[in-house]
């Protein structure tokens, strides 16, 4: 059969299939899209919700905050908060066995408080009490946290910091961040949720520094570095007073956001590579910067320091990590 008799099938099969009723969909059918719609709305409100809108492309500030505490329950600290639940957690690597979930009342403030010792809990000593603040829709401050610990824990409670989330919201789309990151980490993963929010890990759950790069919501994305107990340590950091030093400190240790130079990447490319070659750099500098260079490394052994330049990302990070919110 010759091209031109399957074009002409196709187009009268196209023409067959645009003047044939639309199928109506069923009631089931239409609950469920309406009930998904639904979902997904509250979904994105509930992500608006979350957003400090005051902190976006201004200033970081701390989203959660994870604290050891040793020292007694205040006697009266549940007329002080409201609990949702008190349950008990478990596991071969739990230390602790039960966990009361809620808000305090005079600041609004999410918590997470677990206490009591588990019975797989390692030998050597820990804290008694482990507690986790969550902003809502405002950014914590030290005197909100300080409030929280007042309407949970007796006076004389010793306090120590071991993980922080240090926030960044900015109107940065997330391809841009996603193309410019340079790292040397090994674990990098991505996803992508159901309303179609994509997501960056760079770093495993267990590092002592993590960074999650996520769509928040509509024109906000949110670069979220985690840094865990031996981190803060390492930035001379273990009281509540002392996480102001975070303003000035080189959290980027570990990754950086540059950008390579058109120009002199081109110039590389051409002196040493041949023709057939240098076409499929030419397209992953459009389409995957950071692939591009680990390419270059790793098979044409191109140093590619001498070619990359600060991106605008690493600058308005910056400019948002020497305002950070405490």
């Amino acid at each position: 059969m010759s091209e031109t008799k399957k074009r002409m099938q196709n187009n009268e099969q196209k023409a067959k299939a645009a003047h044939q009723p639309k199928r109506k969909r069923t009631a089931g059918q239409t609950s469920a899209v309406r009930q998904s719609t639904l979902k997904k709305s509250r979904r994105t409100r509930r992500r608006d919700q979350e957003v400090v809108r005051y902190a976006v492309d201004q200033c970081a500030h701390f989203d959660c905050i994870r604290i050891s505490v040793a020292g007694q329950l205040r006697p009266d600290f549940q007329n002080r908060v409201e609990i949702i639940s008190n349950e008990p957690i478990g596991g071969s690597e739990s230390m602790y066995s039960r966990l009361i979930t809620g808000w305090t009342k005079a600041t609004n403030i999410e918590f997470q408080l677990k206490y009591g010792r588990h019975r797989s809990a390692p030998t050597f000593p820990y804290p008694p009490f482990q507690l986790l603040l969550k902003s809502r829709a405002t950014a914590l401050t030290l005197a909100q946290v300080r409030a929280a610990m007042h309407d949970i824990f007796a006076d004389g409670a010793q306090a120590s910091t071991s993980a922080i989330e240090l926030t960044f919201d900015t109107p940065l789309p997330f391809e841009t961040i996603r193309r410019d990151v340079q790292t040397r980490a090994r674990h990098i993963r991505e996803m992508e949720d159901d309303d179609g929010n994509r997501s960056m890990y760079i770093g495993s759950p267990r590092s002592p520094q993590q960074l999650c790069i996520y769509e928040k919501t509509t024109g906000v994305t949110r670069v979220e570095l985690k840094l865990r107990s031996k981190a803060l340590r390492a930035f001379r950091i273990r009281c509540l007073d002392e996480l102001l030093r975070l303003r000035s400190a080189d959290v980027w240790r570990f990754v950086r956001w540059q950008k390579l130079d058109a120009f002199s990447t081109a110039i590389q490319i051409g002196r040493k590579m041949p023709e057939r070659y240098s076409r499929i750099c030419y397209s992953l500098f459009r389409r995957n910067p950071l692939l591009l260079g680990r390419y270059l490394r790793r098979e044409w052994r191109i140093s590619t320091a001498p070619l990359l330049r600060s991106s605008a990302v690493q600058s308005t990070l910056r400019r948002m990590q020497s305002k950070l919110l405490w």
